[in-house]
């Protein structure tokens, strides 16, 4: 795998943990701790990161500042993969503003929030 991807694993059991764990392995993501070594089997997500970092969740809610796809991972006793994308990941548009680049839907969220300046105010107290 020449690019790495944020993806979100929900995880079955610990054969299917490592299932998932090897497949990212063998696609270059490692643990930041301990690279490509096999742990955390009792997790319920796995989740990678676009630096080709892994990390995990106890809670399938938890949700990241990153957009992620969501995948299942197959495999046979052969251990042969098929990986399957459940959630295409929207492209978030991008806005600079002030030099400064925002995710679209969060500035038009936080811009939501805030009353508009009614009249030209400018200079008055």
């Amino acid at each position: 795998m020449t690019q790495f991807k944020a993806m979100k694993f929900r995880v079955r059991d610990e054969e299917h943990s490592k299932a998932i764990q090897t497949w990212l392995f063998e696609q270059g993501y490692r643990w930041p701790t301990t690279g490509q070594h096999l742990h955390n089997f009792d997790v319920r997500v796995i989740h990678t990161w676009e630096d080709g970092g892994i990390t995990y969740s106890d809670d399938e809610s938890f949700k990241r500042d990153v957009s992620e796809e969501e995948m299942t991972l197959d495999y046979t006793t052969e251990m042969k993969y098929i990986i399957t994308n459940v959630k295409p990941m929207k492209k978030r548009n991008i806005v600079n503003v002030g030099g400064v680049d925002y995710y679209e839907d969060e500035l038009a969220e936080a811009l939501s929030k805030i009353k508009p300046v009614e009249g030209n105010n400018y200079g008055s107290t």
